[in-house]
């Protein structure tokens, strides 16, 4: 009996690598892949995960990107969900948002359920920036207040480009001059005088 144990376990083994680590190391091996330029194969690890610990919404989450990667967003929307029925998650609404890009009234109507307060800077500016892909820069716009002090030199320029098309002209002449002084890039230095010329 212990021999024919030894023989399946060597035969798993050689023939399934990988098939004794648990839902963690999964989701880790996942991390990997991707990083490695392989989302196809991320997926398909998380999904080994998901089926070992279904109640774990870290791992949905991590799913529902990776499906948005791979530009499957109704498979990444159905993940989303899935991480959403096991209580409030920032990332998972953030997530569910993207993959409504394509359908903006739902999308929006996700967004317009999480409250910025329970986010942090980085999640507030991305939910800022789904509602400019999804054509709403006012809305886009009207939450930059709270964080115009603290942006990045990108965050900086994507604001002026919503400022711009939400026509806030005052707030695109600050940012132009803001992205004009803080830049040493000659291009966008120069392009920044011109938004700058346009809002005044």
């Amino acid at each position: 009996m212990a021999a024919w144990l030894i023989l399946a376990f060597g035969f798993l083994w050689v023939r399934l690598p990988g098939f004794w680590r648990s839902p963690y190391q999964r989701y880790e091996q996942a991390q990997r892949l991707q990083a490695a330029g392989r989302p196809q194969d991320a997926s398909a690890e998380m999904a080994m995960a998901i089926v070992e610990d279904p109640a774990n919404a870290g791992y949905l989450v991590s799913q529902g990107y990776l499906q948005l990667q791979l530009d499957r967003p109704r498979e990444a929307e159905q993940s989303f969900r899935e991480a959403l029925t096991h209580g409030p998650h920032a990332e998972a609404t953030l997530g569910l948002a993207r993959a409504l890009e394509a359908r903006p009234a739902e999308g929006k109507q996700v967004l317009e359920g999480l409250r910025p307060a329970a986010l942090n800077p980085e999640q507030r500016f991305r939910r800022l920036s789904l509602y400019a892909a999804m054509g709403d820069f006012p809305a886009a716009v009207s939450g930059l207040d709270a964080l115009e002090t603290d942006l990045s030199p990108e965050q900086r320029r994507l604001s002026l480009q919503w400022s711009m098309a939400a026509n806030d002209w005052p707030r695109a002449t600050r940012l132009a001059e803001q992205v004009e002084q803080a830049s040493s890039d000659r291009a966008v230095r120069a392009e920044a005088r011109l938004d700058r010329a346009v809002g005044r």
